[in-house]
């Protein structure tokens, strides 16, 4: 069968065959080779909500989960860590669980903080730092994160150099979000003066992030909502869904038709707009 004729823009994907040229339809494919088993619960599994899955498969459970913390005296240590500062600590707690109760997928494997692997990946991002690799940097600072124990020297440092980072590409916010938690933990003396210093100068600018990301919100502002055509005559900011009339010599604004949930009826500038 032949293909109808198609017109199309001459200058759109210029060169490409018409049936290459991308298109918002998706035609559906089926896959025959991969075998699909379908299992019903009794409603009593689903009534005392006794179902686990595993590997795709879903399993019943010998016990809630709930249960077997108390009954193996674990829900005080699993509390105990949900009110430490320190998120890694209910991390490592879970992660003791699940593998005592042998759920751990086979993929994952126990990472212990390490000051020296801190301190490698810091340097390590030092070094892409001074080369203007700033993603390799910044990859290799947030990996020395990860590492560092807590309160070690090589947490504080590694939050010191981030901040530089973050400072350097003008991500002022993040920048002063990292000073703060290093001056949190207890600021080495060696840098605290340099801290200091970024910190000023980013507080002197970071007034100029905000008002960057009011004007992106106010420029999406005026391309999502606006008016129909014509303006009313007498509100010049408003649609022609709405009119004023005078009740009891009072001047009232109502509606004119029918107007659509979410239907903007009125737009204007403001004269003052707030940052903070």
């Amino acid at each position: 069968m032949a293909l109808p004729d198609i017109e199309i823009n001459p200058g759109l994907n210029s060169g490409t065959p018409v049936l290459g040229i991308t298109s918002d339809v998706m035609l559906p494919k089926q896959n025959f080779k991969k075998l699909y088993q379908v299992e019903f619960p009794t409603r009593e599994d689903w009534k005392t909500n006794s179902l686990t899955w595993k590997d795709g498969k879903m399993m019943k459970k010998a016990m809630l989960f709930n249960d077997f913390l108390l009954h193996n005296g674990l829900i005080d240590d699993v509390y105990k860590s949900m009110s430490n500062p320190d998120l890694s600590v209910i991390v490592m707690k879970m992660f003791d669980i699940l593998h005592l109760i042998n759920s751990l997928p086979v993929v994952i494997t126990k990472e212990n903080k390490s000051e020296s692997k801190s301190t490698e990946f810091r340097n390590e991002g030092n070094r892409a730092y001074a080369r203007n690799k700033l993603q390799s940097a910044l990859i290799c600072y947030n990996k020395a994160l990860l590492y560092a124990p807590k309160d070690s020297r090589a947490l504080k440092l590694a939050y010191s150099n981030r901040s530089a980072l973050l400072h350097k590409v003008n991500a002022l916010s993040a920048c002063l979000n990292d000073i703060n938690t290093c001056f949190s933990l207890g600021c080495p003396l060696d840098i605290i003066e340099k801290l200091r210093t970024r910190k000023e100068d980013a507080n002197s600018k970071v007034w100029a992030e905000t008002l960057a990301e009011c004007s992106a919100r106010s420029i999406f502002c005026e391309d999502y909502f606006k008016l129909i055509e014509p303006r009313n005559p007498q509100i010049p900011c408003a649609s022609m869904d709405v009119g004023v009339i005078i009740e009891n010599d009072v001047p009232k604004i109502v509606a004119t038709t029918d107007i659509k949930v979410g239907t903007p009826i009125a737009l204007e500038k403001a004269f003052i707009v707030g940052i903070g």
